[in-house]
């Protein structure tokens, strides 16, 4: 069996237990058996105490993901603003004096950045870990109480943290490909003549098309809900940086339960969700570059 668990970069802690697999698949359009197709459910938006949305999923992992059958499963997003508080925290202790207290929540910070940095598989090229170097090394000045940087540079670098965060989920939201949803329709090697046989092969290949097309739906609905935790990070970085966020990047998104219904999921996740993650991703960089230029240039 497979064991995964995946924790997210400001975070989601994914659990899967898995058995063998059943072969490749694949198209962007199919149509599902009379009766089997999943429902959006009634969407609620619930926020917690400061407002935020809750990220949960409406609907359960499909049975088969990539090819492999599950027989338990489950996706929790409990962690997602864990990270955020925790910047926030390290904000709000800034100035006060408290510089052990500060040092530490810092330090937790760098730990986050780091499972961020993992989870978005970005083998140190993003910009995350160096974030993360940067709260370390703030943390052991302040410990030390030698070289201690300006209010305003700690304060740059948790915004920093932020912006990093935001990007360690968009990164996450760049999954779904249509190459994930086509099928090579390759016959046998000993192609079946009997007849019982061609169809059980051709049940066979339906079977796996539409496991496909409900993993890439499944995969579009985490990619938005990436997206609108981006978002909080980002508008959360945008407020303590004094930078304003593009009205395209700020607005509200499809509800992630809406592709379970949508008919050709692919063409419409391309046309919704492709381009705000592009967009988000430019912009993020973007204003992370010039933060890291400000805090080195003083």
């Amino acid at each position: 069996m497979n064991h995964t668990m995946n924790f997210l970069s400001g975070a989601l802690l994914s659990v899967s237990i898995s058995a063998i697999s059943l072969g490749g698949v694949s198209v962007a359009k199919a149509e599902t058996k009379t009766g089997e197709a999943k429902t959006a459910q009634t969407k609620t938006v619930q926020t917690d105490e400061k407002g935020r949305a809750i990220q949960r999923d409406l609907d359960e992992r499909p049975d088969e993901t990539r090819g492999w059958f599950v027989v338990s499963k489950a996706t929790y997003w409990p962690l997602c603003y864990d990270a955020l508080d925790r910047l926030e925290e390290s904000r709000s202790l800034v100035g006060t004096g408290q510089n052990e207290k500060l040092a530490h929540s810092l330090e937790k910070n760098a730990a986050w950045l780091d499972m961020a940095g993992s989870a978005a598989m970005t083998d140190g090229h993003a910009g995350i870990n160096s974030c993360r170097d940067r709260l370390e090394e703030l943390a052991i000045a302040l410990r030390n109480d030698e070289d201690v940087p300006s209010d305003q540079d700690i304060h740059d670098c948790i915004t920093l943290g932020e912006l990093c965060m935001a990007k360690s989920h968009v990164m996450r939201a760049d999954a779904p490909d249509q190459a994930d949803v086509k099928i090579e329709q390759k016959p046998l090697k000993d192609k079946p003549t009997h007849a019982s046989l061609k169809e059980a092969e051709k049940e066979i290949r339906q079977a796996q098309m539409e496991a496909r097309v409900a993993q890439y739906r499944y995969d579009a609905g985490q990619s938005v809900r990436h997206l609108a935790v981006a978002q909080t990070y980002l508008m959360e970085a945008a407020k303590a940086g004094g930078f304003e966020v593009p009205k395209t990047i700020a607005a509200e998104l499809p509800d992630p339960d809406s592709f379970m219904d949508r008919e050709d999921v692919t063409e419409e996740y391309d046309e919704m969700v492709r381009p705000r993650i592009e967009e988000m991703l430019t912009f993020i960089d973007k204003q992370r570059k010039a933060l890291i230029a400000s805090i080195d240039r003083k």
